[in-house]
């Protein structure tokens, strides 16, 4: 995760809005939080993915139902026979994949963990063979989610949605220091 979205975490859990620079010259939250606002307007995909990101099951709703116009487009596009309930799954899966994808066998770390006990207390070490769930990416399998007459459609919106997140975490920092390129 970018440190602009841990900013844009931090502030919106924060409930502190005021602007302005800080000591050291870090931005306060009120100014990531508008930053995020601007960048709204010219990609509001991306924001909104930001939003549903850091918690917000509001956006997921509003991004769920962009995904799959967007997917439902392509799929018209490519001359494939994609319904509207097929269309809001396949989103609904991405979507899901992208706020939770860490292997949940190994959590995370993409290597196998061992419990031991040092001095009474419990200990968890991270050892060195990877995870056989998710053979050491530390991620969910994203392939098995889907049938495979529907996973390159799914592999083409996981592209979308990265591309847009990436793309509104840039408009947001040009709109905080507008004078670097």
């Amino acid at each position: 995760m970018s440190r602009f979205l841990n900013d844009y975490g931090r502030a919106v859990g924060s409930g502190n809005l005021r602007q302005g620079t800080a000591a050291g010259g870090e931005f306060r939250p009120g100014d990531t939080v508008a930053a995020a606002g601007l960048a709204a307007k010219k990609n509001p995909l991306g924001v909104a993915l930001m939003r549903s990101f850091v918690g917000g099951d509001v956006e997921a709703k509003v991004v769920l139902r962009l995904l799959t116009e967007m997917l439902t487009s392509k799929a018209y596009r490519a001359g494939e026979i994609l319904g509207p309930a097929s269309a809001d799954l396949i989103a609904s899966q991405v979507l899901s994949w992208h706020r939770s994808s860490a292997c949940p066998e190994c959590k995370g770390h993409g290597f196998r963990t061992a419990v031991g006990e040092l001095g009474g207390t419990s200990r968890v070490v991270m050892g060195d063979t990877p995870c056989p769930a998710c053979r050491g990416t530390a991620k969910r399998p994203f392939d098995a989610l889907f049938p495979p007459e529907r996973l390159e459609l799914a592999l083409w919106l996981r592209e979308k949605v990265e591309a847009k997140q990436a793309a509104a975490v840039v408009e947001a920092r040009r709109a905080l220091r507008p004078d670097t390129p």
